[in-house]
């Protein structure tokens, strides 16, 4: 049974990798068994059609999301609301480049469409960004209690964060810009908009 599991997760890890570079639509069943080096009975064994397995690979992609921000989070300690935001948002970043992958996986179009009739797909996009908007969320909340963000509205201000991370990854998934060099000023930029002494300032 162990063994069975082993080759069923190891589809998924190559299928992950494969969805993730070439998109649904680009990928075949025949691809991911040769990467995976099985037989194409092994794919269709685990997984009856293309978008079953599709719908595994995200399933896999966001237990991964899931567990990365709970360890994070269980072994972090923040000085701050606005500490626990900025920090978390650099964790995110961070996260978003070293399991790139899964953070693709959220950006093709195909997830969103399928979306759209798959209740499974559905509920595991929410899952995610319930998640990330849950995080972001809370150190906003913490922060107007301890004094180190100034009053705002928290949902409207979480989904703007979330979008301007989103939106870095969007550049670097179409090879226009370099995520990453953007990080230090993202960050400075949180920092002055949520300090309460920018409420203070005059544009």
């Amino acid at each position: 049974m162990a063994q069975r599991n082993s080759k069923k997760q190891a589809i998924i890890d190559h299928a992950t990798l494969i969805f993730a570079g070439r998109g649904f639509t680009a990928t075949s069943m025949n691809d991911v068994a040769a990467q995976a080096e099985v037989a194409s009975a092994s794919i269709f064994y685990h997984f009856k059609t293309k978008e079953d397995l599709f719908i595994a690979v995200l399933e896999n992609a966001r237990d991964g999301i899931l567990q990365a921000f709970a360890d994070y989070l269980a072994k972090t300690s923040f000085a701050s609301g606005l500490d626990k935001l900025l920090t978390s948002v650099t964790f995110h970043l961070h996260l978003s480049e070293s399991h790139r992958e899964w953070f693709l996986l959220l950006q093709h179009p195909f997830t969103h469409e399928l979306a759209a009739t798959s209740a499974v797909c559905r509920a595991q996009l929410h899952d995610i960004y319930s998640c990330l908007l849950n995080i972001l969320e809370d150190a906003l909340k913490q922060g107007q209690e301890d004094g180190s963000i100034r009053p705002m509205a928290v949902n409207k201000t979480a989904l703007i964060i979330l979008a301007a991370i989103d939106g870095l990854r969007q550049l670097e998934h179409h090879h226009l810009y370099t995520a990453s060099s953007l990080f230090t000023e993202l960050l400075e930029l949180y920092r002055y908009a949520l300090s309460p002494s920018s409420s203070n300032q005059k544009p």
